[in-house]
């Protein structure tokens, strides 16, 4: 009976190793077939479409971007882009980042969903900083790596990248409420 609990131990032990392992290591698990399909608000995440990041206000023009709508952001060095308002956590000199606009109509929250581990800062008309109201993980299957909450007025917008690992940025930014 005893050697029968001994192998059932290492038994059970053998089978959380590769998920512990992977937990160690930072990389996350293989996903399974046929994941938890995305919420409503982030269903745009996997059409998404190419964008070039602003480098500065005048390049704006060709950053906006519609809520709802997900793209792959084409960023550039980050010490290229003279950002409207110091980001709070630029990163790595060699990392990547950019800006882009959007407009709301209505006061609610919005998410900005990023495939990576990079810096967001929301920035309003005047160029002050919104503060986030909520950070979240992501989901990881769907290649969300995580989200940022903003209670938001009516009005224009700019999301500010930096800090990213390489030069594309999947993003969406959802209107929540």
């Amino acid at each position: 009976m005893r050697m029968l609990l001994v192998l059932a131990a290492a038994f059970l032990a053998a089978g959380r190793a590769p998920a512990q392992a992977a937990e160690a290591s930072g990389k996350a698990p293989a996903c399974p077939a046929g994941t938890t399909p995305l919420p409503a608000a982030l269903s745009g995440w996997s059409s998404r479409k190419p964008l070039v990041a602003a480098i500065d206000r005048e390049s704006l023009d060709s950053g906006w971007l519609a809520p709802g709508i997900a793209v792959d952001l084409q960023l550039v060095l980050t010490s290229q882009v003279s950002y409207a308002h110091p980001p709070a956590h630029a990163g790595a000199p060699s990392g990547y980042g950019g800006m882009l606009a959007f407009a709301t109509d209505h006061a609610g929250t919005v998410r900005v969903a990023i495939g990576s581990a990079a810096s967001i800062d929301m920035i309003d008309s005047s160029g002050a900083p919104v503060a986030p109201t909520a950070y979240g993980h992501g989901l990881a299957c769907a290649g969300i790596r995580q989200t940022v909450d903003f209670a938001l007025k009516p009005g224009h917008y700019m999301v500010q990248i930096a800090g990213n690992d390489g030069p594309i940025l999947p993003l969406l930014i959802a209107p929540l409420s």
